[in-house]
């Protein structure tokens, strides 16, 4: 109540000092008769000016100050009345017990599908750590969500299904993925760095340009995911299968690419010095322009055109 009042305040006392300016002006015999000189004028009525538009200013900040503190409200009562939703379908309908396809899933998912778009990053990390202490993260479903922007750091969501979710921007840095399906899901410009990502299905995931340096992703399926410009320095994808990912401008220094499938992928620009890549399938693969140096090649087979192409590569 005391900000409500103090900027319609601050408002007319603006009006009033600008009037006030003039009206002094003008008794002092600036106004009787024509102006002398119309400059001034000009600076006299600068500041009166200047002082209504402040005031305007201000009136406007306070109505933009009331519509967030509003939507703020909104927000937070949507978040109650879900938490509360949740815990009827939890105590009352067994939701813990429920099967795949049962309608109290299908309805756990349709209500967290629709709230996460409405509400902040924070309040998606509420979320989620609500259901993870409900123990119904592997219940409730979040594929196809949005939990764009979430610090989910450390976050225990191994065998999750994930699929088609928005998790673009997230901070999933040392978070337990292991085994989730994250197929098709948006992680463009996501923090994965030392997550654990092992067996994980990424099957035509969006990582460009996320941060996957020194991640766990042994034998995790990657085929047709796209990582161009994405960080994988240090990153373990011994066993991992990128048959035909795009890989294009990747940070893959110190990989670990043992046995990893790589066949026709997309490598061009990429930069795999000192990688290991032992048994590696590059069958097909585009290594145009991408830097082996200190690459270890040892029991790979790279035709004549991907030798001439590469860069780095000791005769």
């Amino acid at each position: 109540m005391k900000t409500k009042r103090r900027v319609p305040l601050l408002s007319g006392l603006c009006i009033v000092a600008s009037a006030a300016i003039v009206a002094s002006y003008w008794l002092r015999g600036g106004g009787s008769g024509p102006a002398k000189n119309v400059w001034d004028w000009a600076q006299f009525l600068m500041i009166p000016l200047a002082l209504i538009l402040l005031a305007v200013l201000f009136n406007a900040l306070d109505r933009k100050n009331e519509r967030i503190i509003a939507l703020d409200h909104v927000r937070e009562t949507m978040l109650q009345a879900y938490f509360a939703s949740l815990t009827e379908l939890l105590l009352e309908k067994d939701l813990r017990s429920s099967q795949p396809g049962d309608e109290v899933r299908n309805l756990a998912h349709a209500r967290t599908f629709a709230l996460l778009p409405q509400i902040t990053a924070k309040q998606k990390l509420r979320v989620v750590q609500f259901l993870c202490e409900s123990q119904l993260i592997g219940i409730v479903e979040l594929h196809d969500t949005d939990l764009s922007g979430t610090n989910l750091a450390h976050i225990v969501l191994s065998g999750v299904n994930l699929s088609r979710a928005d998790l673009s921007k997230a901070n999933l840095s040392e978070a337990n993925l292991s085994g989730a399906n994250l197929s098709n899901a948006n992680l463009s410009d996501a923090s994965l760095n030392k997550a654990d990502l092992g067996k994980a299905d990424l099957h035509g995931t969006n990582l460009s340009r996320a941060n996957l340096s020194s991640a766990y992703l042994s034998t995790a399926d990657l085929r047709y995911a796209s990582l161009s410009n994405a960080n994988l320095r240090e990153a373990n994808l011994s066993g991992a299968n990128l048959s035909k990912a795009d890989l294009s401008g990747a940070i893959l220094s110190g990989a670990n690419l043992i046995v990893a499938d790589l066949s026709r992928a997309d490598l061009s620009e990429a930069d795999l010095s000192e990688s290991r890549l032992s048994g590696a399938n590059l069958n097909g693969t585009n290594l145009s322009g991408a830097n082996l140096s200190a690459a270890n090649l040892k029991d790979t087979y790279l035709s004549f055109e991907q030798l001439t192409k590469a860069k780095g590569i000791q005769e």
